[in-house]
Order: structure tokens, then sequence, then C-alpha cells
């Protein structure tokens, strides 16, 4: 084989990986833009585990109504493992930002006490 197939067949193949993880960045760059549109699809299908991995891209990008879904998917356990540490994470991010649904589960958990002390000062705060 000549050097200079050689090289061609080397630019090919690195073009061609390149095109590849452009358009593997630009599919991140849509879900990210219409996360909400695939949580709501996956919540349809009760597909709660893709809802909540949607909703975690939606976070990511610290929109506060996914803030609230990633929170309150970690509260109830849906989709994901249940944590109150990382609910409370979330729902915070969602609540100074004034998200209503995080102010009301954040509300709940100093009520009940729900991986926080349990405050009704706290709660009434957020209520």
């Amino acid at each position: 084989m000549s050097k200079n197939l050689k090289q061609w067949i080397s630019l090919f193949f690195s073009a061609l990986l390149i095109m590849l993880i452009v358009s593997a960045l630009s599919e991140d760059k849509d879900n990210v833009e219409n996360w909400k549109e695939l949580v709501e699809e996956a919540q349809q299908k009760q597909d709660y585990e893709t809802a909540f991995q949607y909703a975690e891209i939606g976070a990511k990008s610290e929109d506060v109504e996914a803030l609230y879904l990633t929170g309150s998917y970690y509260y109830y356990g849906k989709g994901t493992e249940q944590s109150y540490e990382k609910a409370l994470n979330y729902l915070l991010l969602a609540a100074e930002q004034g998200e209503a649904q995080a102010q009301q589960l954040l509300g709940e958990m100093y009520f009940y006490g729900n991986g926080v002390e349990k405050s009704m000062e706290s709660s009434l705060k957020y209520t």
C-alpha cells in the first residue's frame, strides 16, 4: 500500500470519527432543548426511569421545572432510587427560583421530617 493511500485512509477515518462525534453532540443538545417533551412521552408510557433520565438532562441546564421534577423523582423514588438528600438539593435549587411545586414539596419534607429535621417553621416557610 502506498504512503499516499495510507494517509488518505487515515484522513478519511479521522473525518468520519469527527462527524460521528459532532452528530452525538448535536443529539445531546437536542435532548437538552426538548427534555420536557421526552419526559412527558416517557411518563405517558409509565417509563419512569427514562422520564427521570430526561428530567436530569434538563436539570443539568438548570431549568427550574426540571430541577423540581428531578427532585420529586428522588423524593418519591420514581424512576430512580429514593434519596431524600438528593431530593432536597434539587428542590432547594428550584424553590430558590420560585418554583411553587418545589416549595410545596419542601414544606412537606420539613412537616414530616422526611430527610430533614422536622420543623414547623421551615415547613411554613416553603408552603
